[in-house]
């Protein structure tokens, strides 16, 4: 099945506090089903110089469909801190896979390509 919307080729530099969307929970009024599967796929998308601070400890959240899991996700030099710097931020990553190089802060979560079976 292919996806509805797909997020291909895209590129994310320097901003904190990017959110792509993908039908998982309440939008307005239409409840969206937990049980079917998905039709959104994102892929191949950078994340370049991500620099900012986070009111919560989880500065990076990739909760992808399990039945089109991310792909290609490559972040490059994140440094996102909380907004107090108390704390480290952390990462949280299902069904995401790619990888980090440069800065990793929060330390990465993204399944490695060779661990994926995709």
């Amino acid at each position: 099945m292919d996806p509805f919307l797909s997020v291909v080729a895209s590129a994310f530099p320097g901003r904190a506090g990017i959110f792509i969307r993908t039908g998982r929970s309440h939008i307005g009024k239409v409840k969206c089903s937990l049980t079917k599967k998905s039709l959104v796929q994102i892929k191949d998308v950078t994340f370049n110089n991500i620099r900012g601070t986070s009111n919560s400890l989880v500065a990076v959240n990739f909760n992808c469909s399990s039945s089109l899991p991310c792909q290609k996700i490559n972040l490059n030099d994140i440094k996102l801190i909380t907004d107090n710097n108390a704390k480290p931020t952390i990462a949280s990553c299902a069904n995401a896979i790619g990888q980090a190089t440069g800065i990793e802060l929060p330390p990465s979560c993204l399944k490695p390509v060779l661990e994926s079976s995709t």
